[in-house]
């Protein structure tokens, strides 16, 4: 298992679909046949954050051939440190004026990195953290929404 600060360092989180399993870095939706209205409330703000990253990272794809085909290596720090080198380049061709043209960007996306945690030694338990964290974004969504 990867050391979660590393992952998301300072208590951060990754959003997910419900494909990935729940863990206090990666915050996956409620079911999606919920009746509670800030359960729902909460999967729809979560959704919302996810079609963003989903279409930043499309457009990522667009400009980084290396994403386009797919980031080919065994070793999750080297995937993630090719992301991150892709998004620090991005923001400096953008800087310097280098904005690709909407139409040649792809719009979609999803970086489907796997679970990359190896292992899982306490499954049970890192899914009942996820939980309580979960449930806290929950209530503080829900707070801002009022």
């Amino acid at each position: 298992m990867h050391n979660p600060d590393e992952l998301c360092p300072g208590g951060g989180y990754i959003i997910a679909d419900s494909a990935y399993g729940l863990s206090p870095w990666l915050i996956t939706p409620y079911p999606h046949d919920t009746t509670d209205v800030c359960e729902r409330n909460f999967n729809y703000i979560l959704s919302s954050m996810r079609m963003v990253i989903e279409r930043a990272y499309g457009k990522l794809k667009g400009r980084w051939r290396i994403l386009a085909d797919g980031v080919m290596s065994s070793s999750y720090r080297r995937c993630v440190r090719i992301v991150h080198v892709c998004c620090i380049l991005h923001v400096l061709c953008i800087d310097n004026g280098d904005i690709l043209p909407e139409e040649e960007a792809l719009n979609t996306g999803q970086f489907d990195g796997g679970n990359g945690h190896g292992q899982e030694t306490s499954e049970e338990v890192l899914k009942q953290l996820g939980k309580s964290k979960r449930e806290y974004l929950k209530n503080v969504a829900w707070q801002l929404r009022q």
